[in-house]
Protein backbone atom coordinates (compact mmCIF):
# COMPACT_ATOMS: atom_id res chain seq x y z
CA UNK A 1 0.00 0.00 0.00
CA UNK A 2 1.23 3.61 -0.81
CA UNK A 3 2.04 6.01 2.04
CA UNK A 4 0.18 8.95 2.06
CA UNK A 5 1.48 12.51 2.21
CA UNK A 6 -0.25 15.85 3.08
CA UNK A 7 -0.32 19.16 4.47
CA UNK A 8 -2.09 19.55 7.87
CA UNK A 9 -2.46 23.26 9.19
CA UNK A 10 -1.55 22.56 12.91
CA UNK A 11 2.41 20.67 12.43
CA UNK A 12 3.10 20.87 8.60
CA UNK A 13 3.88 18.39 6.16
CA UNK A 14 2.55 14.61 7.64
CA UNK A 15 2.72 11.12 6.77
CA UNK A 16 0.31 8.38 7.56
CA UNK A 17 2.12 5.76 9.63
CA UNK A 18 -0.66 4.07 11.25
CA UNK A 19 -4.70 3.76 11.69
CA UNK A 20 -5.97 1.85 14.99
CA UNK A 21 -8.58 1.57 17.34
CA UNK A 22 -8.87 1.49 20.62
CA UNK A 23 -11.71 -1.39 22.16
CA UNK A 24 -12.96 -1.57 25.33
CA UNK A 25 -14.88 -4.33 26.49
CA UNK A 26 -17.35 -4.54 28.72
CA UNK A 27 -19.52 -7.41 30.59
CA UNK A 28 -22.05 -4.99 31.59
CA UNK A 29 -25.44 -4.35 29.78
CA UNK A 30 -24.14 -1.40 28.35
CA UNK A 31 -20.51 -0.69 26.34
CA UNK A 32 -18.47 1.97 25.46
CA UNK A 33 -17.66 2.74 21.80
CA UNK A 34 -14.52 1.99 20.02
CA UNK A 35 -12.12 4.80 19.60
CA UNK A 36 -10.12 5.79 16.24
CA UNK A 37 -6.71 7.25 15.66
CA UNK A 38 -4.43 7.81 13.72
CA UNK A 39 -0.32 8.06 13.70
CA UNK A 40 1.47 10.60 11.47
CA UNK A 41 4.97 11.18 10.98
CA UNK A 42 5.81 14.81 11.13
CA UNK A 43 8.68 16.18 8.77
CA UNK A 44 8.88 20.06 10.13
CA UNK A 45 8.62 18.53 14.13
CA UNK A 46 10.63 15.03 13.23
CA UNK A 47 8.49 13.20 15.18
CA UNK A 48 5.04 11.60 15.75
CA UNK A 49 1.87 12.70 16.08
CA UNK A 50 -0.66 10.20 17.06
CA UNK A 51 -4.50 12.05 17.31
CA UNK A 52 -7.79 10.39 18.82
CA UNK A 53 -10.40 11.50 15.99
CA UNK A 54 -12.93 10.93 18.17
CA UNK A 55 -11.88 12.76 20.88
CA UNK A 56 -9.86 15.67 18.79
CA UNK A 57 -6.87 14.28 21.60
CA UNK A 58 -3.21 14.73 19.94
CA UNK A 59 -0.43 13.28 21.54
CA UNK A 60 3.94 13.41 19.80
CA UNK A 61 6.71 11.00 20.61
CA UNK A 62 9.79 10.34 19.19
CA UNK A 63 9.11 7.07 17.53
CA UNK A 64 5.62 5.52 16.30
CA UNK A 65 5.59 2.94 19.25
CA UNK A 66 5.83 5.59 21.43
CA UNK A 67 3.58 7.49 20.25
CA UNK A 68 1.00 4.97 19.79
CA UNK A 69 1.56 4.11 23.52
CA UNK A 70 0.57 7.92 24.81
CA UNK A 71 -2.42 7.85 22.45
CA UNK A 72 -3.52 4.65 24.22
CA UNK A 73 -2.86 5.67 27.14
CA UNK A 74 -4.17 9.03 27.22
CA UNK A 75 -7.21 7.77 26.05
CA UNK A 76 -7.71 5.18 28.73
CA UNK A 77 -7.21 7.57 31.14
CA UNK A 78 -9.64 10.03 29.69
CA UNK A 79 -12.31 7.10 29.62
CA UNK A 80 -11.32 5.83 33.21
CA UNK A 81 -12.09 9.26 34.82
CA UNK A 82 -15.15 10.18 32.65
CA UNK A 83 -17.25 7.01 31.91
CA UNK A 84 -18.62 5.69 35.35
CA UNK A 85 -22.27 4.77 34.48
CA UNK A 86 -24.46 4.18 30.87
CA UNK A 87 -26.00 7.81 31.29
CA UNK A 88 -21.86 9.00 31.39
CA UNK A 89 -22.14 7.62 27.40
CA UNK A 90 -24.60 11.04 26.63
CA UNK A 91 -21.64 13.21 27.85
CA UNK A 92 -19.36 11.41 25.46
CA UNK A 93 -21.78 11.54 22.50
CA UNK A 94 -21.52 15.06 22.86
CA UNK A 95 -17.58 15.06 22.69
CA UNK A 96 -18.28 12.80 19.61
CA UNK A 97 -20.01 15.18 17.92
CA UNK A 98 -17.31 17.59 17.35
CA UNK A 99 -15.92 17.83 13.64
CA UNK A 100 -12.48 19.37 14.15
CA UNK A 101 -10.97 16.05 13.04
CA UNK A 102 -13.01 15.72 9.47
CA UNK A 103 -10.20 16.11 7.42
CA UNK A 104 -7.86 12.76 9.25
CA UNK A 105 -11.05 11.23 9.52
CA UNK A 106 -11.29 11.32 5.77
CA UNK A 107 -7.92 9.79 5.03
CA UNK A 108 -8.74 7.18 7.91
CA UNK A 109 -11.22 5.87 6.03
CA UNK A 110 -9.19 5.64 2.56
CA UNK A 111 -6.72 3.70 4.52
CA UNK A 112 -9.37 1.38 5.60
CA UNK A 113 -10.70 0.73 2.49
CA UNK A 114 -7.35 0.11 0.99
CA UNK A 115 -6.98 -2.60 3.49
CA UNK A 116 -10.58 -3.69 2.75
CA UNK A 117 -9.39 -3.88 -0.78
CA UNK A 118 -6.37 -6.04 -0.07
CA UNK A 119 -8.17 -8.42 2.18
CA UNK A 120 -7.16 -7.24 5.64
CA UNK A 121 -9.28 -5.77 8.94
CA UNK A 122 -8.15 -3.14 11.44
CA UNK A 123 -10.14 -5.03 13.67
CA UNK A 124 -9.29 -8.45 13.98
CA UNK A 125 -6.25 -8.74 11.47
CA UNK A 126 -3.35 -6.44 13.22
CA UNK A 127 -2.22 -5.72 16.91
CA UNK A 128 -0.11 -4.32 18.85
CA UNK A 129 3.57 -5.80 18.41
CA UNK A 130 4.64 -6.59 21.79
CA UNK A 131 7.84 -6.92 21.14
CA UNK A 132 8.10 -2.93 20.34
CA UNK A 133 6.36 -1.94 22.75
CA UNK A 134 5.79 -3.08 27.13
CA UNK A 135 4.36 -6.49 27.03
CA UNK A 136 1.02 -4.93 29.43
CA UNK A 137 0.58 -2.05 26.85
CA UNK A 138 -1.51 -3.52 24.53
CA UNK A 139 -3.97 -4.66 27.33
CA UNK A 140 -4.91 -2.85 30.35
CA UNK A 141 -7.52 -2.79 32.58
CA UNK A 142 -9.38 0.29 33.43
CA UNK A 143 -11.43 0.88 36.62
CA UNK A 144 -14.51 2.74 35.41
CA UNK A 145 -17.42 1.40 36.50
CA UNK A 146 -20.07 2.27 39.70
CA UNK A 147 -19.56 -1.90 40.79
CA UNK A 148 -15.75 -0.85 40.52
CA UNK A 149 -15.61 -3.40 37.99
CA UNK A 150 -11.99 -3.99 35.84
CA UNK A 151 -12.88 -3.22 31.82
CA UNK A 152 -10.11 -4.21 29.81
CA UNK A 153 -8.98 -2.28 26.87
CA UNK A 154 -6.46 -3.53 24.22
CA UNK A 155 -5.51 -1.59 20.93
CA UNK A 156 -5.14 -2.72 17.18
CA UNK A 157 -3.15 -0.79 14.76
CA UNK A 158 -2.24 -1.41 10.72
CA UNK A 159 0.68 0.44 10.43
CA UNK A 160 2.83 1.00 6.90
CA UNK A 161 6.32 -1.19 8.21
CA UNK A 162 3.70 -4.38 9.10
Amino acid sequence: MEQVKFNLESVGEVEIESIGKIVFETKKDWNLPHLHFMTLYSFEDKCYHAWCLELNSVVSGSSLEEASQYIFDSCSQFINSFIREKKDLLKLAEIFSNTECEDLWGYFRKFDVCLAMEGKNIGSYFTLDKDKISKDSHMKCITNDTDGNAIPAKMLYYTFAA
